[in-house]
């Protein structure tokens, strides 16, 4: 029997960590750039973010209530779920921690994580931050 490296890869076993992989590289990936690279984490505000916001904020805005909300409910739901049904297969509930862990970092980076290192509103509108009294 040989070991063929694009047989290990394909593998049942190693292909369901591919997203995992991929949202936390991902996610990585930004936040290194917003920390390393000047200018980047205004780059993105200025470019990225408002095609986020927009899209999401129209579409959030056809519902009368929080889809946030909704979906906190639903993942807590799915959760306790797929606790019950995979208790005694432990590396599949593992593997979805991981997955839910890894989606919600690149969804916190991509959505305001980025935003941390832009400039900030005071020197974007020329503000003077001095000491002030109580």
């Amino acid at each position: 029997m040989r070991f063929s490296i694009k047989a290990a890869i394909f593998s049942k076993k190693i292909r369901p960590w591919f997203p995992i992989l991929g949202l936390f590289a991902s996610a990585l990936a930004l936040q290194l750039a917003a920390r390393l690279l000047p200018g980047f984490g205004q780059w993105y505000a200025v470019s990225v973010y408002p095609l986020i916001t927009g899209s999401l904020g129209r579409l959030a805005g056809l519902f009368p209530f929080s889809l946030s909300e909704l979906g906190l409910y639903i993942l807590i739901l799915l959760i306790v779920i797929s606790a019950f049904r995979f208790w005694r297969r432990p590396w599949i509930l593992l593997r979805r921690a991981c997955l839910l862990a890894s989606a919600l970092l690149f969804l916190f980076t991509a959505n305001c994580g980025v935003n941390y290192y832009r400039q900030p509103f005071s020197a974007l509108s020329g503000l003077k931050i001095r000491p002030s009294t109580k």
